[in-house]
């Protein structure tokens, strides 16, 4: 059997494929979710993420769709991220997916609970 080597990744596939796990991580998102949604193979998703592949500019823009970002952010410089903006995501995703799914008992629970939410935030202004 053929010895794999194992080539040296260039600065911008590097710094890619740490962008791209850094996007994907603070949004809370795992690898085979991100895979579903941006409809690719999990596996060369993996290998985006070790810096094993280079994209193409249309893997680029479906990565970017299931993030939810431009494919500008792959390339921006590294900002500090903030930390409340991923879980005000993850909270909408949950909280749509029960609206969807919402019988009325539990839109009348939720519809209290946004109410004792909304009393606390006044208290806290």
């Amino acid at each position: 059997m053929a010895k794999r080597i194992r080539k040296q990744q260039s600065t911008q596939v590097a710094a890619f494929s740490r962008r791209l796990k850094e996007l994907r991580s603070t949004r809370g998102l795992s690898q085979i979710a991100l895979a579903k949604k941006a409809e690719i193979n999990l596996s060369y998703l993996n290998r985006l993420e070790r810096g094993d592949a280079t994209p193409g500019l249309d893997l680029i823009c479906k990565l970017a769709g299931g993030l939810g970002v431009s494919p500008v952010e792959f390339f921006a410089p590294a900002q500090p991220l903030d930390p409340i903006q991923p879980l005000r995501q993850q909270v909408r995703q949950h909280f749509d997916a029960v609206l969807q799914k919402a019988d009325r008992s539990t839109l009348e629970m939720l519809a209290q609970m946004h109410s004792l939410l909304n009393s606390a935030l006044a208290r806290t202004r």
